[in-house]
């Protein structure tokens, strides 16, 4: 039989209680099982449940009425529910099921709907919070109109529909098992809305400041109940509702204020709380604009920001454009209107200079207006980097007059644009101005010249419009005077003595800083030979001197009235360093011995120094002494000097010639001597087995000087019946082997003159051996083994004293080895002694501390991390920090560091390595790779740590040479200046292909070749670089050598091709100069032209390359006599000419008249004959010369104006002419006339040109009438010639010709029959070349070349290639592109080509040398790329993450790199791949961090020659949060004394991103010094910080915390208070009470009144009232927990006792009585079990 149990589960669905009373049944445990039929339920009871849905447990004991409480904590599910109950037992088993209804109460019940329209279903809602199965009924106007029941929902409603207007009641009645509720509502029946207009007044587009107007009326139909109708209007979706209670059958008119411009979609909206009908509208918003554009500035630099803005811009609505006039514009962004306020104002960077037209073009879909600005961008002067230079110093001489100043930018700043610049020159004229150009390497050259002399102030402002720079130049105009020169010489340059030496003289100027002209000069060389400078040209003067000597040069300077003459004397000087003065027994010398001896010598190959005089001082009142020395490389100078008394004295010695002075010191001390000055130590005996020798040093100490006299003896007794005597002391050292052990005494016996010292010294070679294995193990594990000795005997005792107190071994042997082991648990030094006897011999001997043994822990615990960066320089200090763990202690001293560098290793003690670590410095010095190890060791166990990092220093090194100008030939020598004491390699290019190389691997190698000579043997200017580096760094530096060839002393013509007389009234003068022989061209020559008649004389350049002829000409303005002197010189020569010319009055007499041989061509031909005039007292005819030529042939010719001396005429057939020639000048005539026969020959060549030996040359030779015509044609080559006879016809001759060059056939014919006879000579010109061969082209400078050099090529020429002048060409061309030039000049020395490519890449060159017949072609390859200057600049180093950060280049190279740019965070900008320019496109940039850190930023730059790495650091961090940073004092602010302790934490409690780098300084406010330290401001961790007060009193305790990008302060205001016990109060918390049988617990808690923590040593003592206590030495805890072990009433005291202060606190209560049973009696089931269930209620 089944018994239902229905049990109600309260209220809440997951908690639900349910009693069953077990009414009289079987006395014995069952077992409960709960199956329910609830997949999610689980029942339990007070007792641990076992299975997933089953709940199990067992009841001991069973009795009548026991109670048994029954849960579930997962019913969640409503509704009706099985619930079985299993009784087992041995006995019996019965299963009893139980319905559990479970329901929730109705909890606000209530109708939702308010509102219906009439005629229309409207559904009417009703809702609950809780309630489940309820009946529901609806009421309608109090009328039941619907019923239907739920189980579980919180919502319902019904279906209706109203046909009357006006207010209607709504009911609804709910319930279920548990209780009933009801609900009441009123609903509102409204009418449709209809029969509305609406229309707009206002028309379509308005501006903002007007008002959108909108008339709305109603219909009659659209009458409805009062208040229930509204408006509601909206522009954009912006809603506006209003009551329409005044609308009328007239209409309502609404308005809307739009504000805001754009299209409009407007919506006026009629509604109820039922039915709504809307009238939408469209239309336009725009206000007219009134917009313009402003800039803060007009003009601006290059690269600065100008500001831009709008002004009168409408609040909104409108798009733009501006133009920037550089192709640049700003634009509002697309599709939003109102863009341009989040960007204005606004900057923009002008990075080009100009003037640009900026124009705003603004809009708004109706309206446009377009405005414009003017802004002028300029280049700025620079702050430095312009130079005004005026090169010829500040004094400057007069009459002259002249002040020459530069104006120039000396570096590549940007050209700054429409400079101005205005010059007053201090001496009362008007100031002027001018634009210059100050672009970079453009000199601006002014020139001023002051009428009288004076001190003059020269004021220059430069200026554009953006910047100003002003210079001042004070001078100083002197009156010249030839008592201003003086005379210098730099140092020859001596060779061998067969050898010429070049010296080179400076004329110096003592109070002015230029000659004047016309200062005349005379040089005496003291070598017999001299020169005379009409006109003075160069301060330089170069002379060659046949051998070495000491010359006495004299230069005798004139100016007008006045003279003077300086001479020197010439001598080499004594080098600045690399001499050294060494005194080799030290400053204390004995007496009376007394004898200094120092040495004198040149250490280095300097040229030795001339006539060298010496003087030593001695300083003890004698005479200096003076002496010639020899200071020649290697050679040394020794001296010596007795002293007479003992003192102490300064050695000066003075070394001196007439150019230079060198002076040393050297301080001595001459002591008295005596024996007592002996001491002598021997060093620690070698002892080996007793069968061995043992040898001992003896060593002599002296005590008070340096050296020891002569005549000293030393006799040496060794103890062992040896000795030795010294007469004369030989050594400080003494080397003695003793055969055996034993004790002896040492003696040495000093004498000298009457004094004597004898000293001894004791000692035992030792009688016991007492060893040890090895002299350090581990603890406990290491194992010594000690073996002893050295007694002889039998029954030998020994005793072994381990060296720690109790440990000890005896042993015996018999006159033998014994052997003893020790094992030591003891860490630490331990020194084992031993003592050992023989019972035979009573021999005894005691070793105390025989050996010293360790015993040592295992090392471990360490770490060792490297606190420098791994790239460091010579003068930092690598630094590792070392740090131990608590498994590290060791003996104190016993463990050691050994740390090494490159495997040079250097030891110290650790023992003062704390918790806080040791700092360990490696001063690297050597640069290079390293390879650093910092070992941990003792001598049993160690600890490695391998660390790498590389030492280098930048460099500063540069190249310098002893002279910029110079011969060719000649030796120029170089060294570096400023070169690192170690690590660097180095290429010197000398500008020719040529260069020096350190020797590769070898680091250091340039000191082995410091200074060197280098030959030029080619003039040029030349570039001379270095390239140093070493692995981290590099350089490059360069500077220039002007290499000259010299004016030839002879071969250097100076020509008057018009003789020297001259004609008047022309009186023009032509001369030419031009070297005559194939020597080397002068180079950069100029020629100063005086030509004798008052006028100024002329200077120029000229080109004196053999065979170039410069002509000049000179008008006089009188007849006369004139010496014309020409002087020519470069930097490195001079030569002078005198041509003496007479101006000739001219008369007709002069002239005279001659033909030359007539050229004849064929007998039907016309002839032609030249004539030529001759002038007999004159050398040329001057202007307005007539001449009347008569040609005795009928015809003649008049000159009205003589053109030339030469006159050819045509005559027309073969005949006997008389011509004459008739002259008329001014008021004079003269007539010549020549009688004479033309001529009957023709002779031509079939070619002009032909190969040697191999080209034919055909001759046909013809005119001669008659038979047995005869010619002989000669070839033009001596030697070789041909006869022919012809019968009156045509003869032909062939020749080949051997020689080169050009040459001129003639022919002579006759004929037998009339007897004619004619000559022809020079009848033709040809050439006979040589193949074209035994070229050779060269390339001079190397296959890789700059923009800025120019490719040289070098031709030579062998013998064969020798060709006839002129008819020689070569052809060069780069790339293609070719050019062309006679090479008629080309010599055996050879012709230097020049290309200049400009344009960086690979060149293919070609040279060409042809001629008419034949060419050669020479192919050449090189490549043209520029060295990289470039590096990366950033406009911030630190910045916040997500900010950007701005890079660009600076001196980027104007054409021809790539790039790689990393970021140091694995991104990188590449320039476009094959476009070698890119990178101009995207400089400078932006770039942006997400991530904080320091990056090292790094550009790598190359083209194809060169790389170039550059880097800079960025430092990214995340700022200090402006919020969110708590700093909290944990305790409060009032802290007790005497304890004072502050505890204070800081951390950041949202998740900001972590600010990098913070330190934080704390100020106690307590007069200590302020504490900082670095924290950690992630999120949620916890800087716990605490600082102890010494004092009571009032704090504000003020934290900074900061970072590179942020910094953010607190104040802690804390009280420290003197602490009393009165502070303290007691309270308990309520009682924890269970059943009348159990136990209760009961909470107490200590309050303190005026402070927030209790110091230390506070006792509290307890008493509970219930027999029992406890005592708390320190207090613990505010917090005390105390059981009581019944029900009762208990009176708890609490003492508190501090110092010497007590107070005690009690506290009255009473424990819990709280009873809860529950009677299941009138419930019964099949077993006769009374159940019965009723609600638990709380006492």
């Amino acid at each position: 039989m089944i018994y239902v149990l229905s049990i109600d589960f309260g209220l809440e669905p997951n908690v639900s209680d349910a009693v069953i009373l077990l009414a009289d049944g079987e006395e014995m445990p069952f077992d409960f099982l709960f199956p329910t039929n609830h997949t999610n339920a689980t029942l339990s009871v007070d007792i641990t449940t076992t299975g997933t849905n089953l709940a199990t447990f067992s009841i001991d004991d069973l009795e009548q009425n026991k109670l048994v409480s029954i849960r579930s904590s997962d019913f969640s599910g409503y509704g009706v529910h099985l619930l079985n109950v299993s009784f087992n037992s041995a006995e019996l088993q019965r299963d009893i099921t139980f319905t559990i209804n479970h329901q929730q109460p109705i909890v606000n019940l209530q109708i939702i709907t308010l509102y219906a329209l009439v005629n229309a279903d409207v559904d009417i809602l009703a809702s609950v919070d809780k309630g489940t199965h309820m009946n529901l009924e609806w009421f309608i106007d109090n009328v039941k109109c619907q019923e239907f029941v739920t189980e579980v929902s919180t919502q319902f409603n019904i279906t209706h529909q109203f046909t009357e207007r006006g207010q209607h009641s709504i009911g609804l009645k709910a319930s279920n098992a548990i209780e009933e509720s009801s609900a009441i509502a009123t609903i509102e029946v409204l009418a449709r809305i209809n029969g509305f207009d609406v229309t707009m007044i206002t028309p379509d587009l308005i501006q903002t400041t007007d008002t959108a107007e909108f008339n709305v009326t109603l219909s009659d139909q659209a009458i409805q109940p009062m208040g229930s109708l509204k408006l509601k209007t909206g522009i954009n979706g912006s809603i506006i509702t209003q009551e329409i209670l005044n609308i009328t059958a007239n209409g309502l008119i609404i308005t809307l204020d739009p504000i805001i411009q754009g299209h409009k979609t407007a919506s006026i909206v009629i509604f109820s709380e039922v039915d709504e009908e809307e009238f939408p509208f469209e239309f336009d918003v725009w206000d007219i604009l009134n917009v313009s554009l402003v800039s803060n500035v007009d003009a601006m630099e290059v690269n600065g920001y100008i500001e831009f803005d709008f002004l009168n811009p409408p609040p909104s609505g409108f798009d733009y454009v501006v133009e920037y006039g550089n192709g640049d514009n700003e634009t509002s962004i697309e599709g939003v209107l109102y863009s341009p306020f989040s960007a204005s104002p606004w900057t923009y960077k002008y990075s080009v200079p100009g003037t640009y037209n900026v124009t705003l073009v603004a809009n708004n879909p109706e309206y446009e207006v377009t405005t414009a600005v003017l802004i002028r961008v300029q280049c700025p002067l620079p702050a430095s980097d312009i130079v005004v230079e005026n090169p010829d110093g500040y004094q400057l001489p007069f009459p002259d007059g002249k002040l020459y100043f530069n104006i120039e930018m000396k570096a590549d700043h940007p050209t700054p644009d429409n400079v101005s610049c205005h010059y007053n020159f201090g001496d009362g004229t008007s100031p002027t101005s001018g634009e210059v150009d100050l672009s970079f390497g453009n000199v601006n050259q002014i020139e001023y010249t002051y009428a009288s002399p004076g001190s003059y102030d020269v004021v220059i402002n430069c200026s554009n419009l953006v910047s100003e720079k002003n210079w001042t130049l004070s001078i100083e105009i002197v009156e010249f005077s030839v008592n201003d020169f003086g005379l210098q010489y730099r140092q020859s340059v001596g060779l061998n003595s067969s050898e010429t030496a070049q010296t080179t003289f400076a004329i110096t100027l003592l109070n002015i800083t230029r000659v004047p002209p016309f200062v005349n000069l005379t040089w005496d060389f003291g070598d017999g030979s001299e020169q005379i400078e009409e006109a003075m040209q160069s301060f330089i003067k170069d002379h060659v001197y046949a051998k070495r000597d000491t010359n006495v040069v004299s230069l005798t300077v004139d100016f007008k009235k006045e003279s003077i003459t300086v001479w020197i004397r010439l001598q080499i000087p004594l080098p600045v360093s690399d001499i050294v003065v060494e005194n080799p027994d030290g400053y204390q010398l004995p007496f009376p011995d007394g004898i200094l001896h120092f040495r004198l010598q040149m250490t280095a190959d300097h040229p030795t120094p001339t006539n060298v005089t010496c003087q030593y001082n001695f300083d003890d009142g004698t005479t200096p002494i003076s002496e010639e020395v020899d200071l020649s490389f290697g050679n040394v100078n020794q001296r010596n000097y007795t002293y007479a008394f003992p003192g102490s004295y300064d050695v000066v010695i003075n070394c001196s010639n007439l150019v230079s002075e060198r002076i040393w010191t050297l301080p001595i001390e001459i002591v008295e001597f005596g024996v007592n000055d002996f001491g002598l130590r021997y060093r620690h005996l070698v002892g080996l087995n007793s069968s061995e020798t043992v040898q001992t040093t003896f060593a002599i100490t002296l005590l008070n000087i340096t050296r020891v006299p002569p005549f000293v003896t030393l006799t040496w007794d060794f103890g062992d019946d040896s000795g030795q005597i010294e007469e004369v002391m030989q050594s400080y050292i003494k080397d003695h082997v003793f055969a055996e052990r034993d004790t002896y005494v040492i003696f040495l016996t000093v004498d000298f003159k009457n004094e004597s010292i004898t000293l001894s010294r004791n000692f035992k070679t030792g009688v016991i051996d007492f060893e040890v294995d090895v002299h350090h193990a581990l603890i406990t594990t290491g194992v010594f083994t000690f073996t002893v000795s050295g007694i002889e005997g039998t029954n030998v005792n020994y005793v072994i004293e381990s060296g720690v107190p109790g440990m000890s071994k005896t042993i015996q042997v018999s006159g033998g080895v014994g052997e003893a082991q020790f094992s030591y648990s003891t860490l630490g030094g331990h020194r084992p002694s031993v003592t050992g006897w023989n019972d035979t011999f009573t021999e005894y001997a005691k070793l105390t501390n025989a050996v010293t043994i360790e015993v040592f822990a295992r090392v471990n615990g360490f770490d060792v991390t490297m606190m420098t960066p791994n790239l460091i320089q010579t003068t930092d200090t690598a630094e590792f920090n070392v740090t131990l763990s608590d498994q590290a202690i060791r003996p104190m001293g016993s463990l050691k560091l050994k740390k090494s560098i490159n495997g040079s290793f250097t030891t110290q003690d650790i023992s003062n390595v704390t918790g806080n670590g040791l700092t360990i410095t490696l001063d690297p010095i050597i640069q290079g790779h390293k390879n650093a190890s910092i070992v941990i060791f003792s001598e049993l166990d160690e600890e490695e740590f391998l660390f790498e990092f590389d030492v280098w220093d930048m460099l500063n090194v540069s190249l310098v040479s002893n002279v910029d100008v110079l011969r060719v030939n000649d030796y120029i020598e170089f060294d570096f200046l400023n070169p690192p004491l170690s690590g660097f390699d180095y290429v010197v290019e000398y500008g020719n292909g040529d260069n020096e190389t350190s020797i590769e691997g070898v680091l250091y190698s340039p000191f082995s070749v410091s200074p060197w000579t280098y030959l030029y043997s080619l003039p040029g200017t030349y570039k001379v670089k270095m390239f140093a580096n070493n692995p981290a760094y590099e350089l490059i530096t360069s500077f220039w050598i002007r290499v000259q060839f010299p004016i030839p002393a002879s071969d250097i013509m100076v020509e008057n091709p018009d003789g020297y007389q001259l004609p008047f009234p022309d009186g023009i003068l032509y001369f030419s100069i031009q070297m005559t022989a194939d020597h080397p061209t002068p180079t950069n020559v100029t020629c100063q032209y005086n030509f004798d008649d008052g006028t100024a004389p002329i200077s120029e350049e000229v080109n004196l390359s053999f065979g170039n002829v410069n002509q000049r000409n000179h008008t006089y303005a009188f007849p006369g006599s004139h010496d014309v002197v020409i002087n020519c010189s470069n930097l490195v020569s001079e030569r002078i000419w005198t041509l003496s010319i007479e101006i000739v009055e001219f008369s007709v007499n002069d002239f005279g008249l001659r033909y030359r041989d007539l050229v004849s061509l064929n007998s039907s031909e016309t002839v032609q004959t030249i004539f030529a005039i001759t002038l007999l007292n004159i050398t040329r005819v001057p202007p307005f010369v007539t001449l009347t030529w008569d040609f005795g042939d009928g015809s003649g010719q008049i000159e009205e104006v003589m053109q030339s001396y030469i006159k050819n005429h045509v005559f027309a057939k073969r005949d006997t002419y008389i011509i004459s020639l008739t002259v008329n000048f001014k008021s004079e005539s003269i007539t010549l006339s020549r009688n004479f026969r033309t001529g009957v020959i023709d002779f031509e060549v079939d070619v002009y040109q032909a190969l040697q030996t191999t080209g034919v040359f055909t001759f046909t030779v013809s005119g001669i009438e008659g038979t047995n015509v005869t010619y002989v044609i000669e070839s033009g080559v001596p030697g070789l010639s041909k006869t022919i006879q012809v019968s009156g016809g045509v003869g032909e001759a062939q020749f080949s010709y051997s020689t080169l060059g050009r040459h001129w056939p003639s022919v002579t014919g006759w004929n037998d029959t009339f007897m004619e006879y004619v000559k022809l000579t020079n009848a033709v010109t040809i050439d006979v070349f040589a193949r074209i061969n035994g070229f050779d082209v060269t390339m001079m400078t190397p296959d890789l070349i700059q923009t800025t050099d120019i490719a040289e090529f070098s031709v030579t020429l062998s013998d064969q290639a020798i060709q006839p002048m002129g008819s020689l060409k070569l052809k060069k061309s780069i790339n293609g592109s070719f050019t062309t030039q006679e090479i008629s000049n080309v010599t055996e020395n050879g012709l230097t080509i020049t290309l200049d490519p400009i344009i960086q890449g690979h060149k293919n060159a070609s040279i060409v040398i042809f001629s008419e017949l034949d060419e050669e072609e020479f192919l050449f390859e090189f490549d043209v790329w520029d060295m990289l200057n470039v590096s990366l600049v950033s406009n911030v180093n630190v910045l916040r993450v997500n900010d950007y950060i701005e890079f660009d280049f600076l001196n980027p190279p104007l054409s021809g790199f790539d790039y790689v740019v990393e970021y140091g965070n694995g991104d990188n900008k590449t320039s476009q791949e094959g476009v070698l320019y890119s990178p101009f496109d995207v400089s400078p940039w932006t770039y942006k961090y997400s991530v904080p850190g320091t990056y090292k930023v790094t550009l790598f730059a190359n083209n194809p020659a060169y790389e170039l790495i550059t880097s800079v650091w960025i430092r990214v961090q995340f700022p200090i949060p402006a919020s969110d940073i708590v700093v909290e004092n944990p305790d409060g602010y009032q802290l007790p004394f005497p304890d004072g302790i502050l505890y204070f934490s800081i951390q950041m409690t949202i998740d900001h991103p972590t600010p990098t780098n913070v330190t934080c300084q704390y100020n106690f406010d307590d007069g200590t010094a302020p504490i900082s330290d670095k924290v950690d401001l992630s999120f949620e961790t916890v800087n716990q910080r605490n600082h102890t007060y010494a004092f009571p009193g009032s704090y504000d305790v003020v934290i900074n915390c900061s970072n590179l990008l942020s910094e953010r302060n607190w104040t802690l205001s804390i009280e420290i208070v003197e602490f009393g016990i009165s502070d303290f109060e007691l309270r308990h918390r309520h009682l924890v009470g269970l059943n009348s049988s159990e136990t209760v617990q009961t909470t107490f808690a200590i309050f303190l009144l005026n402070i927030t923590r209790v110091p230390p040593f506070v006792t509290l003592r307890w008493d509970f009232g219930d027999g029992s206590g406890q005592i708390e030495e320190a207090m613990q805890s505010y917090i005390k927990d105390h059981v009581f072990a019944k029900r009762d009433t208990y009176v708890v005291s609490l003492t508190v006792e501090f110092k010497s202060e007590s107070i005690t606190f009690s506290r009255n209560f009473r424990t819990g009585v709280i009873d809860f049973e529950v009677d299941l009696s009138s419930l019964k089931n099949d077993w006769g079990v009374h159940f019965h269930c009723e609600r638990n209620r709380r006492n």
